[in-house]
């Protein structure tokens, strides 16, 4: 092996490690996982063109709770992670909470949310992070009631709309469980290094 493949081996290794010990994946999936339980729970995706205050508050709280975890959890190990922007994506999110209510109302709050989670896991370096994001903004656009009134028209929105309250529960469970498997794995990684 060469000495850039062991160098690149090395640095990946302790970005790895890094990661583990800050917990970044399960962190940031138990939060997406419980903002789509919360959505869920809520009937959001049942709404047709309201801008919501509680749809706003939930993307803003969201992004708010993994920033406040992250920075509490990087403080308690002593690891940072530096410049990833989580602190700016919910003071924005908090600032501009008008914005985020109207964008919640045309695009669905899941898909806020999920864009937000594509940014955060594109910076962290998460590929599980970036494409639950991903697969979360595809999937709120394909729920967003507005959007769904505006294109398809209103008797079938009716239904789709009913489809995706019942679907938002299982995708909520989905994530939690990629969340708690992101745990275990962090677990193993912290382990296997104190070992």
């Amino acid at each position: 092996m060469s000495t850039t493949q062991q160098t690149y081996w090395t640095e990946s290794s302790i970005a790895r490690a890094v990661r583990s010990s800050r917990r970044v994946e399960s962190t940031n999936l138990i939060v997406i996982g419980l903002a789509v339980a919360t959505v869920a729970a809520s009937g959001l995706t049942n709404e047709i063109g309201t801008a919501s205050l509680f749809a706003g508050v939930v993307v803003a709280a969201t992004f708010s709770a993994v920033w406040a975890v992250t920075a509490w959890r990087s403080w308690r190990t002593g690891v940072r992670g530096v410049r990833i922007g989580y602190g700016a994506l919910a003071v924005a999110s908090v600032l501009g909470l008008g914005y985020v209510m109207l964008g919640s109302a045309v695009l669905g709050p899941l898909t806020i949310i999920g864009a937000g989670f594509v940014l955060i896991g594109w910076r962290e370096q998460s590929r599980r992070i970036w494409i639950t994001g991903s697969v979360l903004a595809v999937y709120g656009i394909g729920t967003a009631p507005e959007l769904l009134a505006r294109y398809v028209g209103f008797d079938t929105v009716e239904l789709v709309t009913r489809i995706a309250t019942v679907t938002t529960g299982p995708v909520a469970v989905l994530v939690l469980a990629l969340g708690g498997d992101s745990f275990l794995r962090e677990n193993r990684e912290i382990n296997s290094r104190a070992a």
